[in-house]
């Protein structure tokens, strides 16, 4: 007997981490396609229908998960592995700037000096960068004080057109940190 309440016990267990692992799934991803329209589809139900699938149903599957709680955990630890999975593959998708694609070192004064805008036209501001002064600032600001700035010229081909990128990238420790594009150039498919 006792050895039955442990494994009911575990069951239980077992029923709340799978009940908390769909909340969080839905808390950060919100509802899936399918639950949206069976709610649709629910609301066109007959009362009958409805207390069925929101009640009777998910009682019977905690039942269910409580006594046959370790093909369950089995479902869990698929799921757990699955998501991890596809975080990894999303990470490994991000574009990076890497060391071969960097050109030369520069303080900001230089980067500034190589991008004042000159327009006789008086169109662009007469500032580093013309319209995106604004943005540079910004992101001169966010720079830790041993940041070492360099340019860079890299192809992003990490979403369903490769872009040329230009700008420049900071490092700290030898990592490379965000980015100020000043040139986004789509490449056809004869480059």
């Amino acid at each position: 007997m006792r050895y039955l309440a442990l494994y009911l016990a575990v069951g239980v267990i077992t029923l709340a981490l799978t009940l908390l692992q769909s909340h969080l799934e839905k808390k950060k991803h919100g509802p899936s396609f399918s639950e949206t329209m069976e709610e649709l589809r629910l609301q066109k139900a007959s009362t009958w229908q409805r207390i069925a699938h929101k009640i009777i149903v998910p009682v019977l599957a905690g039942i269910a998960i409580i006594c046959v709680w370790p093909v369950a955990i089995v479902f869990l630890v698929q799921s757990v592995i699955e998501h991890r999975r596809l975080a990894k593959l999303e990470e490994d998708k991000k574009f990076r700037i890497r060391e071969q694609d960097l050109i030369e070192q520069l303080s900001i004064d230089e980067i500034e000096e190589c991008e004042r805008v000159d327009d006789p036209l008086g169109g662009a501001p007469d500032k580093p960068f013309g319209h995106l002064w604004p943005a540079w600032q910004a992101y001169v600001k966010e720079l830790s004080a041993d940041a070492t700035l360099w340019s860079f010229a890299a192809t992003d081909d990490t979403s369903h057109t490769a872009v040329r990128l230009e700008g420049y990238v900071h490092f700290d420790n030898g990592e490379a940190g965000s980015m100020f594009v000043t040139a986004k150039v789509p490449l056809s498919e004869e480059d």
